[in-house]
């Protein structure tokens, strides 16, 4: 996160490098615990958003978020017939990459973002996805961000957080490692105590 002066303007940055194995579950029966599949694959992420404050605690913004996927291998299969991964209709040994822009709405009447003892947060996120590998090129989803902070004592700094978060695709078809899935909100915290991607689903 990155403030101008009088946070006229808010630049928050989301860059990774990541090596995986990652375990894979049936996203067609989530209450199917087995493990489906091990899949390998590097990824590298830039995401850019950019806000200009336009009311008190009212933001708009824009971005570009870019996804690559490279050396995917699907090496270890724990169930009998096709997995998740190969119904949903991708190919392993393939890299795969998603450019889009991005709309936001924030709402942000919270004092202190750091350790807020009140107030709210609410974060609207479309992304528009106009590049991608194969048929997994013209998609969109929706990100809803709602937080609430309930102080009990405030001299104490006693409060309840509230989350609530929703992520849906809207129309077609992303590659399957860029469906919603816990753990991959932009904080990585969603589903906490949970395996990363242990619900992935179409929205």
């Amino acid at each position: 996160y990155i403030w101008t002066n009088n946070n006229s303007f808010n630049l928050i940055g989301d860059y990774r490098f990541m090596k995986y194995p990652q375990i894979q579950y049936d996203i067609y029966n989530h209450n199917n615990s087995k493990e489906q599949s091990r899949i390998n694959y590097y990824q590298t992420r830039f995401y850019q958003t950019i806000s200009k404050s336009v009311l008190p605690n009212l933001a708009l913004g824009i971005g570009i978020q870019y996804d690559y996927y490279a050396n995917i291998i699907e090496d270890k299969v724990f169930v009998e017939g096709p997995t998740s991964f190969q119904k949903y209709g991708d190919t392993a040994n393939l890299d795969y990459y998603s450019i889009g822009p991005t709309l936001e709405v924030i709402f942000d009447n919270r004092r202190n973002t750091i350790n807020p003892l009140k107030g709210n947060y609410r974060r609207i996120s479309y992304r528009q996805n106009m590049i991608g590998s194969g048929d997994f090129q013209h998609w969109s989803s929706l990100t809803l961000d709602y937080r609430k902070y309930l102080p009990i004592q405030e001299k104490k700094e006693r409060i309840i957080a509230l989350w609530f978060l929703y992520w849906s695709v809207l129309q077609n078809k992303p590659n399957y490692l860029d469906l919603p899935s816990n753990g991959w909100d932009n904080y990585g915290k969603s589903g906490r105590g949970l395996y990363r991607n242990r619900y992935r689903s179409t929205g």
